[in-house]
């Protein structure tokens, strides 16, 4: 099953798109067309490939979700303070705490049981992005986007079911 993370970006951020197979990173793209169609269109075969996208819902989101190409299970992520996460009724949306998908994230890490190949697409910038991150929450410098797309695919998988 491949899950993949969406965080939106218009404006002042990209939009980022990476993309889990297992536990594995294949893709970690960036996209900067001026319109949310039009960055839907741009990732189009890249979300050919994915069976469920967890997606920055706030702001945006709801606008943004109505773009996506059916076919693709869809997880509404609204970024919380909060150290849980909780499903809102039996709806597509999610209320998750940015710590809680950070020490996801670290503790998939950790484990090993994350792997980021060298022919991922996209991996020597999700590498830098990571090191700027650094767990703080946000770059210190920078972009993070490419980041919050990988907390949100870890934080899809976790919820559908696949433990860290």
């Amino acid at each position: 099953m491949i899950i993949a993370g969406l965080d939106l970006g218009k404006r002042v951020d990209h939009s980022a798109l990476l993309m889990l197979d297992d536990w594995t990173v294949t893709h970690s793209l960036l996209v900067t067309a001026p319109t949310w169609r039009g960055q839907i269109q741009a990732l189009a075969p890249a979300l050919a490939k994915v069976d469920l996208l967890a997606f920055d819902g706030t702001g945006v989101g709801d606008a943004v979700a109505e773009l996506i190409p059916p076919g693709i299970q869809r997880m509404q992520v609204v970024w919380t303070a909060g150290r849980g996460a909780r499903r809102e009724g039996d709806s597509e949306r999610w209320l998750a705490g940015k710590p809680f998908m950070i020490e996801a994230t670290q503790q998939a890490i950790r484990t090993g049981k994350l792997k980021v190949p060298p022919s991922t697409i996209g991996r020597d910038e999700l590498k830098d992005e990571m090191l700027r991150f650094a767990g703080r929450g946000e770059a210190t410098t920078g972009h993070d986007d490419r980041v919050a797309s990988l907390l949100l695919a870890v934080f899809g998988r976790i919820a559908h079911g696949v433990s860290v």
